[in-house]
């Protein structure tokens, strides 16, 4: 594994992250973030801790955060190497860009409906 610590915390670390994962997909953001930014802090060359954060801000419009959560997945899993596939850091590579389509379609909504006010 690509990080330094004790097996428990590890594990500890992995469990939180599969938990965020849990929580996410029943679309509890705020408790599947909580469980992510402890996994990364548990373990902070983990890039999937660092993917889930990024999931987790981006569901909650925490857009500048998402996109420097997935900056540091890519980071880690290109200094990975070997230990990661092409395809793993395209997927993550993916998610940040649909992250700034979401942003920037949520900036023109936000636009337009201010000058639909203004009107």
């Amino acid at each position: 594994m690509p990080f330094k610590n004790d097996l428990a915390t590890e594990r500890i670390g992995a469990e939180l992250c599969d938990r965020s994962a849990a929580l996410g997909a029943q679309r509890l953001w705020l408790a599947a973030l909580v469980d992510a930014q402890q996994a990364a802090e548990l373990l902070p060359g983990y890039a999937k801790a660092a993917q889930r954060c990024g999931a987790a801000n981006a569901q909650l419009g925490r857009y500048a955060e998402a996109a420097e959560d997935y900056k540091r997945a890519v980071s880690l899993l290109s200094a990975a190497g070997t230990s990661y596939s092409k395809s793993d850091v395209m997927a993550v590579g993916e998610q940040q860009e649909e992250m700034g389509k979401k942003k920037e379609s949520l900036s023109t909504n936000r636009i337009s409906s201010f000058w639909k006010r203004s009107l």
